[in-house]
């Protein structure tokens, strides 16, 4: 498989996505600028999280920015129709807001790169376009028995250090490059969440 090749489900999964309508909505700045601080509050929230070696929970928030910043950039085009069924409503899909934010232009920039390295990158786009980040979404918050093993698997034994900082990496920088530079009030949040990145990026 070429490089990237499997990043053009992205694109066909946001021109499907176009194609249908959602109850969620951006109308106007002032809704998109209350996005902007949810998304920016759950990336300081996450932040701390791995500060304090709480590494699953920190990377079930950094999997919910994704999913946020997936739903708040196609919200901006999506046609709105109240009456739309949730289970017919794109935006409510963990599945597609997975897709919708690892989309290929993250691997544009040269910081994501630098930090996780190409390899963790394709991962994470690849596991959510093969619906594994939904997975690993609930492994990170919620304990289960596995017959496999016999045992109870906790969040703490599924997510490490590594895999945190990268989804959290990853998250920051899918906010960056979806969302900053809509509005004057992005721009100077993401100095914020920019002090962040460069924090997470020097723990290692």
């Amino acid at each position: 498989m070429g490089e990237h090749s499997f990043g053009n489900k992205s694109l066909d999964t946001l021109d499907q996505t176009m194609q249908k309508t959602s109850r969620f909505k951006i109308i106007n700045s002032d809704n998109l600028n209350k996005a902007i601080y949810h998304i920016t509050n759950l990336i300081n929230d996450a932040s701390y999280l791995y500060k304090n070696e709480s590494y699953a929970t920190s990377a079930f928030l950094a999997i919910t920015i994704i999913e946020e910043v997936a739903k708040t950039h196609t919200g901006l085009s999506i046609k709105y129709d109240k009456n739309t069924k949730i289970g017919k409503d794109p935006l409510r899909s963990h599945s597609i807001k997975h897709i919708l934010g690892t989309n290929p232009t993250i691997k544009m920039g040269n910081r994501l790169n630098k930090a996780i390295g190409n390899t963790m990158i394709d991962k994470i786009i690849k596991d959510a376009e093969d619906n594994k980040l939904k997975k690993l979404r609930e492994s990170s918050l919620y304990s289960e028995f596995t017959a496999e093993s016999n045992n109870l698997q906790i969040p703490k034994n599924i997510v490490d250090k590594k895999l945190s900082r990268a989804l959290l990496l990853f998250a920051i920088e899918s906010f960056d490059d979806n969302i900053v530079g809509y509005t004057e009030y992005s721009m100077n949040i993401s100095q914020k969440t920019d002090e962040i990145f460069e924090e997470i990026s020097d723990d290692f």
